[in-house]
């Protein structure tokens, strides 16, 4: 007899397939940003396996499980083995992951297995719609119920699911992402699964979360088809946009707290995605969509804040996660400080409007004042801590400083900002901002050449800047002087 569960997913799998809307989805995976090109540390854990009649048996024998997955990492070419060591321990607590009964593990290795079953088609072999309401089933429970060793398996094994196109998975969108943020964030401080370290769960669902990064965006206020299951679930969402506060508020906590370097580079580059798509999204809207967009933000935004749901805070939001970690010089390596010099050199070319929205220039103030500070911090390092990486990221800083100010020119109106671009500048040319020192001290404390020669480039581009916008004030009043006192 069939379970209750898996037949209404049945009978909903079969409304979609006679609407147009079911065809979407075959598209979802081409919007999904792939990073299969950054280094797994995911190894095989257990080599023990179930069969695929036992995994659907031990579900039907505690109830079916209605969840979302992150897909196997089978489609990524990668051979996860089946994990046999979470029959080891007993958990009774869902915190405490070295008390795992076996019966929660034995249900994660049947999770397990039935992803990588469902994951592993590479063909154009349609999965037959009672197939999948079975295994919808199962994931929709497993998020429902947020058993934390069950999450952290359907993360890790299924962290492609999205990637494949099946139809009627975008339902499970929404639950899969409020279930992403708990793992994140506990993971970081506990350990979740017995055979699972944090950092890789945290990875997996870094990969699973880029899978979906463009989905608010490219499907905008379109309607997420919706189950009768999910409607009093707090993690219920009615458009693809309400998702958008969701996943930026994970890749907040993930920049600010992260201390796995590839983790942090993998939340880095979906920061700037996320940066370019919002923009991008926002700025194309018409009158009628801006005022719709207003209002889904609202309700989507904790405090009821409609700006806090719209691109001029999200890069707001980005800068301000960025420029903390860049604070924190002793938590991050050379490595991590020239990627976040990328990402804010890529975030420099977001439109004005965006960037400096109401003509608030206190973002850009703060770019400028971070990257100073970090210039400053090395350059001020003693002497045996001074290498060829340090002098790399240094000059990697100083570029920024110049294609802010390039990118930005309303910056180079700032006094504060001028006065604190010398000081560094300074800094790389002499060796000292104090203006007291001695010819002889100063060329004692002169830089490696290409720190010089960056701050030079720099101090150039900043007269330049200044002397233009100079001339073009001066023109200005040439032009229009005339013609108002000519009115008068």
């Amino acid at each position: 007899m069939d379970d209750p569960n898996s037949s209404t997913w049945k009978r909903w799998l079969f409304r979609m397939s006679r609407t147009d809307s079911s065809n979407v989805i075959s598209g979802l995976s081409l919007h999904s940003v792939d990073l299969d090109d950054i280094p797994d540390a995911m190894s095989p854990m257990m080599g023990g396996r179930t069969d695929s009649s036992a995994v659907l048996a031990g579900h039907n024998a505690v109830g079916r499980r209605k969840s979302v997955g992150s897909s196997c990492s089978s489609v990524a070419g990668e051979s996860d083995v089946m994990s046999s060591t979470s029959t080891a321990g007993g958990h009774s607590q869902k915190h405490h992951p070295e008390e795992v009964d076996g019966v929660i593990a034995g249900r994660a290795a049947a999770l397990a297995s039935l992803i990588r079953i469902i994951t592993s088609k590479s063909s154009s072999e349609k999965i037959p719609n009672s197939q999948l309401a079975n295994f919808y089933a199962t994931v929709f429970q497993c998020l429902v119920e947020k058993e934390r060793v069950m999450l952290c398996t359907l993360f890790y094994y299924g962290r492609n699911l999205f990637r494949l196109g099946l139809p009627g998975i975008e339902s499970l969108l929404p639950h899969f992402l409020f279930a992403l943020d708990i793992v994140m964030i506990e993971s970081s401080k506990l350990r979740l699964h017995p055979s699972i370290s944090e950092v890789e769960v945290r990875r997996a669902c870094l990969r699973a979360l880029s899978s979906v990064i463009c989905w608010p965006t490219t499907f905008g206020m379109s309607k997420i088809p919706q189950i009768a299951e999910a409607a009093g679930l707090k993690s219920n969402a009615t458009t693809y946009l309400h998702l958008r506060s969701r996943i930026f508020k994970t890749l907040m906590f993930s920049v600010r707290n992260e201390t796995d370097p590839t983790n942090l580079h993998i939340a880095l580059s979906l920061c700037a995605v996320l940066v370019e798509e919002s923009c991008q999204f926002d700025l194309g809207l018409n009158e009628e969509q801006t005022k719709e967009m207003i209002r889904i933000s609202t309700t989507a935004s904790s405090s009821g804040q409609p700006e806090k749901g719209l691109c001029a805070s999200i890069v707001r939001g980005v800068l301000s996660a960025i420029c903390d970690k860049f604070g924190r010089i002793e938590t991050i390596d050379h490595s991590t400080a020239l990627a976040i010099i990328d990402v804010l050199n890529c975030i420099s070319h977001v439109h004005h409007t965006v960037l400096f929205n109401n003509m608030d220039v206190s973002t850009g103030t703060l770019v400028i004042a971070s990257l100073c500070r970090f210039i400053e911090q090395q350059l001020n390092k003693p002497p045996p801590m001074h290498s060829k990486d340090l002098h790399s990221t240094v000059v990697a800083a100083y570029n920024a400083v110049a294609v802010w100010l390039t990118a930005s020119p309303l910056l180079a109106e700032c006094v504060g900002v001028l006065g604190t671009v010398c000081d560094v500048i300074q800094l790389g040319v002499t060796g000292s901002k104090s203006v007291s020192c001695s010819f002889l001290s100063l060329r004692k404390r002169r830089r490696e050449a290409r720190v010089s020669g960056i701050s030079a480039l720099c101090l150039s581009l900043s007269l330049s800047l200044s002397l233009s916008l100079s001339l073009s004030l001066s023109l200005c009043l040439s032009f229009h002087l005339p013609l108002f006192l000519s009115s008068l």
